[in-house]
């Protein structure tokens, strides 16, 4: 078993090292970026005194809680991809967030992000479901980012449709490649209120089969480039 502690972040800051005469104190306080990726890690314990920590990288550990993180109030980027997560905890405190990677978790509904203005990229792709369940979105979290995503990445995540993400109208860059998409009708409503979008993905959903996709695709949304 291995925990995320203040001391596992101390020894896995970067470039960053403690200034001869320099208080621990003083030293964790002044760790922005933090390297615990691949380290075995499946239990994160209190980090607060981390408290200017802004980067924080905990991708490909055994993470089935984050609720620790709640105390990392100067938290703009937040790596957790292939982790054992099945829940996110209402991430309300973390204010400054603006990048969440979370593809590859165990995430049957987003949610915990209905107070997360600053959301400018989300990645929850390929999630681990069982077999026939499609990833589900809390409608208040996506109240909320609708207003400031620009990169959304819900790839691989059994969606039929697309109807929950009417409006997102920052989106520059979407991606729901390898879902099971395959009617034109229901993408138009959504599709006709991005307003920003430049790169639509939708590799690997039936739709790609249909005859004149890419066609119809810039005709529903003339500014992507549909693929």
């Amino acid at each position: 078993m291995v925990k995320l502690t203040t001391d596992l972040i101390l020894k896995n800051t970067g470039q960053i090292r403690r200034q001869r005469d320099e208080s621990l104190q003083h030293f964790t306080r002044r760790i922005t970026h933090a390297y615990c990726n691949e380290k075995n890690i499946d239990e994160i314990e209190n980090i607060a005194a981390c408290r200017n920590l802004s980067v924080l990288y905990l991708y490909d550990n055994h993470i089935k809680n984050c609720n620790k993180l709640i105390n990392l109030f100067n938290l703009t980027h937040l790596y957790l991809q292939n982790n054992n997560i099945t829940k996110l905890p209402s991430l309300h405190s973390l204010k400054k967030l603006t990048k969440i990677y979370l593809g590859g978790n165990e995430i049957a509904v987003l949610e915990g992000l209905e107070k997360l203005p600053n959301v400018i990229e989300l990645r929850i792709e390929n999630q681990r479901l069982p077999p026939g369940e499609k990833l589900l979105f809390d409608p208040r979290s996506l109240a909320t980012i609708r207003r400031s995503v620009q990169v959304l990445d819900i790839s691989g995540n059994g969606l039929d449709n697309l109807a929950d993400f009417y409006g997102f109208e920052n989106l520059i860059y979407f991606t729901a490649k390898n879902n099971t998409i395959s009617n034109f009708e229901t993408l138009k409503r959504t599709f006709s209120s991005w307003f920003s979008t430049t790169t639509i993905d939708l590799t690997g959903n039936p739709i790609c089969e249909k005859s004149r996709y890419r066609d119809q695709m810039l005709v529903i949304c003339p500014s992507s480039v549909g693929k």
